[in-house]
């Protein structure tokens, strides 16, 4: 009894440190949009972990370290004075955080989505992944008859909801498998070995091609799976998956 009260309690100051911790992270980044659009250099900089990296998706790196961040800033800020961020949606999972941002300047509009990753209370990587012209007016018909299709292990519609050189990474850019053979080896026998799977959509983001949504899995035993999956639609398939796990 005294070593289930024991776990108990220490099960719940856990709560509260994951609990303090995000909202520690969800204030670094308030702060962030704040000095962004205040062109508060020295604020901004206070944001970043001394070895934080900027990069563009998958891993093109922009900028790394302290100095490297400062003057890539400093240069935005330069290049144009009027240039705001607004944080239009936000997927919160694990220790990332993804947002769905509209960089706002006089002559137009850019969406973007960044994913953030922190050590403690500062910023230490922040990888963009900027809008694609969707080459399908509507990018969440393909995803969605995708879901059908998984929940219903029906693997042939599945596979046909891919483009022929489908390639799958796990974030950012780590190669898992590719291709409509591999992607029916994979799935089959997981379909096969799953009867009680289901798949569940708790949050989605869209920018033009890309679909970015978090799921929920169960599957056998009462096993409950998350992860946050990054597709991007090309000619009216999926022709890109990357995995948040």
């Amino acid at each position: 009894m005294k070593n289930s009260i024991c776990l108990l309690l220490l099960l719940l100051l856990h709560a509260n440190e994951l609990l303090a911790q995000k909202e520690k992270t969800l204030n670094t980044l308030e702060k962030k949009q704040i000095a962004f659009n205040t062109k508060a250099l020295t604020s901004i900089n206070s944001l970043f972990h001394e070895k934080a990296t900027i990069s563009l998706f998958p891993k093109q790196k922009i900028a790394q370290g302290a100095q490297e961040i400062s003057d890539y800033y400093q240069n935005t800020f330069s290049e144009n004075k009027t240039q705001n961020i607004e944080l239009l949606d936000r997927i919160i999972f694990r220790g990332t955080i993804i947002d769905k941002e509209l960089v706002k300047t006089p002559t137009k509009n850019i969406e973007r989505i960044v994913f953030y990753k922190f050590k403690k209370d500062k910023i230490k990587s922040m990888t963009i992944l900027l809008g694609k012209d969707p080459t399908n007016p509507d990018p969440t018909f393909i995803i969605d008859k995708q879901l059908v299709a998984y929940n219903a292990r029906n693997i042939d519609a599945f596979v046909n909801t891919y483009s022929e050189d489908i390639k799958i990474y796990n974030f950012p850019d780590r190669f898992k498998t590719s291709g409509h053979s591999e992607l029916r080896l994979t799935y089959d026998m997981f379909f096969k070995n799953t009867p009680n799977l289901h798949c569940k959509i708790k949050k989605r983001i869209v920018m033009g091609a890309i679909v970015i949504d978090q799921e929920v899995v169960q599957a056998n035993a009462g096993k409950t799976i998350h992860a946050v999956a990054i597709y991007e639609v090309k000619n009216g398939l999926i022709d890109t998956v990357t995995f948040i796990q």
